[in-house]
């Protein structure tokens, strides 16, 4: 590989760890905002916690989320694009998920749509 492809390559890979560690403590802060706000672990209703509802379920998944993309950057690029469109499909698939247990018992992570 010539050094024009090496420099953009590791451009391109410090884009995905910048990427992968600011989702992880995006996802840090949500997280610690829902434990120290005492939201109760299992509620079906949740709290709102940064606009979003959320119990400590949702919360310390998104602790453990974090971590896990924070752990892909200091690993590497690659590793950290592949885990952060994980993680992203991931939150897609939660998401139309969630939306079908709406305001049911099944609602283990508190969400709610917005009014």
């Amino acid at each position: 590989m010539n050094k024009v492809g090496r420099d953009s390559r590791a451009r391109l890979d410090a884009v995905h760890r910048v990427g992968a560690v600011l989702f992880g403590l995006g996802l840090w802060v949500f997280g610690i905002f829902g434990i120290v706000g005492r939201v109760e672990p299992f509620s079906t209703r949740g709290e709102p916690v940064l606009g979003l509802s959320s119990n400590g379920l949702l919360s310390a998944i998104s602790l453990v989320v974090g971590g896990v993309l924070i752990a892909a950057a200091v690993r590497g690029g690659r590793m950290a694009s592949t885990v952060t469109v994980a993680v992203g499909a991931g939150f897609v698939l939660s998401g139309l998920a969630n939306v079908l247990v709406l305001d049911t018992p099944l609602n283990l992570l508190a969400f709610r749509m917005r009014m």
